[in-house]
């Protein structure tokens, strides 16, 4: 039941229409602008909520949904299954944070098997509607169905052949892959092949 759980969570993931995350290492603009975005929140209880909210950042505990009638909701992070996010100005682009391993995190990418997060320490929705992920590292874990904590696969300072060591070590049960990665014909850091491409036990 567990597992089937978890991959209907990445189902929901793959459904979302996910938006491409723009990841920018650096020091986090403590100066901008903390404001409220429109979001709709769905629970583990599966209660949905729609109002508006700051964007909650790496280890954010909780989340204060405000409605539109100006009802307040604060949220402990463990109960929110995902939590979507958009700009005003760009409504047609939404992107979806879930919480896992008391971390916050986006979909980097999502395959049948394997769904890459990325976890940082600053999450915001810049004014053309583009989702940062900011900080001075980015780390990216891999879960597969059933697991809940994640592995840390790669940061932004691993060097490539460090990547390489890490993720194939992560991956060891699809041998094909891995010695694809190995002998460089994907890269470490592409997560996209490589979330497409998984496939355990074949």
């Amino acid at each position: 039941m567990k597992s089937e759980m978890k991959m209907a969570v990445a189902g929901f993931l793959v459904m979302a229409a996910m938006q491409s995350c723009q990841l920018v290492t650096g020091a986090i603009d403590i100066a901008r602008e903390v404001k409220g975005f429109p979001v709709e929140v769905k629970l583990n209880d599966g209660t949905l909520l729609a109002g508006e909210a700051k964007m909650p950042n790496g280890r954010t505990k909780t989340v204060t949904v405000k409605e539109a009638d100006g009802t307040k909701h604060k949220l402990d992070s463990e109960d929110i299954a995902y939590l979507t996010a958009w700009s005003e100005k760009a409504p047609d682009s939404r992107f979806t944070l879930v919480y896992k391993g008391k971390r916050w995190m986006v979909p980097k990418s999502v395959g049948r098997y394997l769904a890459v997060f990325a976890q940082s320490g600053d999450f915001y929705i810049g004014k053309d509607g583009t989702m940062h992920v900011t900080g001075t590292q980015i780390h990216y874990y891999g879960f597969r169905p059933g697991e809940e904590e994640g592995t840390l696969i790669a940061h932004t300072d691993y060097s490539k052949k460090q990547a390489r060591k890490s993720v194939t070590a992560y991956l060891s049960d699809d041998p094909d892959l891995c010695r694809a990665i190995e002998a460089k014909e994907i890269d470490p850091f592409d997560f996209d092949t490589i979330c497409a491409e998984y496939n355990p036990g074949q």
